[in-house]
Formats: C-alpha cells, structure tokens, sequence
C-alpha cells in the first residue's frame, strides 16, 4: 500500500489525545476564536530583518520562541524549522510582504469568520467550536485539523485569497466534528489499517461536501470537483484499478516541489465528494444522512449505499 507523505504526517492527528475527554470548547458560533498572534509576532520579526540581520536567529527568537500552542502544534507535527521559514522567505519573497497587510485587515474580516461560524452551527446543530490558528509556515500551503483546533498557514495562498481561506477554515473544522462524531480512537484508527484508501477519500471528501455544499454553498469554487467531473466517467474506471492495488498517490497526493507539474491533484477529493453527495441526496432523512456522514466507519458499505455511479 502507497501512503502519500501528506497521510503519513496526518496520521498523528489527535494521537496526543486519545486518552483524553472530550475537548471543552464552545458550542455558541459567537465564541468562535481566530488567533492571530502567530502572524503579529511574524510580522514583528520580518520588518525587524535586515540585509546584515541573522535571519533564523530573529525568526527563532521572535517567532518560533513566543509560538502559541497551535503553532507550537504545526511546528511538532510538520517539523517546521526557523531554517526552513527563512528559506521559504529568500524564495517567495512578495508572498511574504503581503503578510503585513492581510493581518492589518483581520480585523476588519471578523465578521465574515463569525458568520461562517453561524452557518456551520446551523447545517451542524452539536458543533463545537476549537480555536482557528493562522499560522505564517514554509510555504507549503498545509492545513490541518487538530486537539488545539485549526492550524491554517496563510502564506501561500491565503493571505490574499479570503474564499480560498474560508473554505479551508470550514474544510478542518469538519473534520475536528468527524472526530467528535465517531470518537478520536475510530478517527485515527483509519489513519493506522490497512487497505485505507477508499476510507481516506470519503473523509475528505466529507469535508470538502460539507464545506462547499451545506455551509457555503460555493460548489463552482471547488477546483478539485470540476477537474474530476470534466473526466468523470474514465477516472472512475481509473479508481478502481487503483483502488485494487491500494495506490492512492493520484487520488490523495499532492507535490509541494512543482505543484504536481500541471496534472490535477488531489482527484480523490472530488470523487469522495460525488459519492458523499450521492448518499445526501437519496437519503430521506438528511439529518441522520449527515450524521452517517460524519461517522463512516465502513468505506465500502457506504460506497455501496450511496448508489454513487459516474455519468
């Protein structure tokens, strides 16, 4: 079985927590947190840097040393460097001196994080609300779910695209609820069996539905679904050959280095989608349709229940 470097570092998601009860977070949207103290304290060490500046000195001591728990989190799990950061700086240099001014506008966008936070409350009725953390990383545009709640690096893509940052923010959030829903043991476990493939597309698949379908209702922004639907027909043959030898690089992979060299990435997103909107939409009782959403434990049974066929 192939696992793609992005699964391998997912795998240790909630693993700190298993143990542990049922995080006390909020369930009023209102309460919803953006942490931002990560970018402030990254803006403070970027304008501080000189050309005669030791770069990975000040962004280890202004950054990475004052690191809230989320970033503290980002940095165990993907072993973010000041190293790395400060490479990342000296090859995108423009993506980030655009940092400053996105932060100068967060709080203007509030708001917006509030009312997405609302709409989500509404299509998940037993939502808890985990803090978002926005994070400045190395330029590989990761984003993960985690105990602490959200950890978003903004730097590559974000800062200047607050669809695109909306999207990903409900996206994690979805999937801190799966978590809940099935409890943090089941959630890992799949991370950890064999013959995960068809498991890993229909959980991100749940997010992706979720979050363009049900809360933003933005389905023409999903890249990922049109790349898959414009060939719908031959990837699906293409799927199971895959799906039989457990080779999920096309499906859930995605290069940092050259953005996949132009292929589509990440196609199993938009097939997971189809299949989850498939069981949406023949179901009668939509509300226990979304719990079962939320809580696939058994990939193949519902694959077969949702009656997905391509066109």
């Amino acid at each position: 079985m192939k696992i793609s470097p992005i699964l391998s570092l997912v795998f240790a998601l909630f693993l700190s927590v298993l143990s542990s009860a049922q995080p006390n977070y909020p369930a009023d949207p209102a309460e919803a947190r953006l942490v931002s103290t990560d970018i402030q304290h990254f803006v403070e060490a970027f304008q501080t840097l000189t050309e005669e500046s030791d770069t990975v000195q000040v962004l280890q001591s202004l950054y990475f040393d004052r690191a809230s728990p989320g970033l503290q989190e980002y940095i165990s799990r993907f072993q973010l460097t000041a190293e790395d950061l400060a490479k990342a700086i000296q090859g995108h240099p423009e993506d980030y001196r655009k940092i400053p001014d996105f932060l100068a506008g967060l709080e203007k966008w509030m708001p917006e994080y509030t009312a997405e936070m609302q709409k989500f409350k509404e299509v998940l009725p037993d939502a808890i609300f985990p803090p978002t953390y926005l994070l400045i990383a190395d330029h590989k545009g990761i984003a993960n779910a985690s105990k602490f709640g959200q950890l978003v690096s903004v730097e590559k893509r974000h800062a200047t695209d607050l669809e695109a940052l909306k999207n990903t923010i409900v996206h994690e959030l979805t999937h801190f609820q799966q978590a809940m829903t099935m409890g943090i043991a089941a959630y890992t476990g799949i991370y950890g069996k064999e013959d995960n493939m068809l498991d890993l597309i229909l959980r991100e698949g749940s997010a992706e539905f979720v979050t363009y379908k049900l809360v933003r209702k933005n389905e023409e922004q999903f890249s990922k679904l049109r790349n898959y639907m414009e060939n719908e027909a031959t990837l699906w043959e293409k799927f199971q050959l895959d799906l039989a030898q457990q080779d999920s690089d096309f499906w859930l992979n995605v290069s940092y280095e050259d953005n996949n060299k132009g292929v589509p990435i990440q196609m199993g997103y938009g097939l997971g989608y189809k299949i989850v909107e498939a069981y949406y939409q023949q179901a009668q009782d939509k509300g226990q349709a979304l719990n079962d959403i939320l809580n696939i434990q058994d990939a193949g049974a519902f694959l077969l229940k949702s009656q997905y066929e391509p066109k």
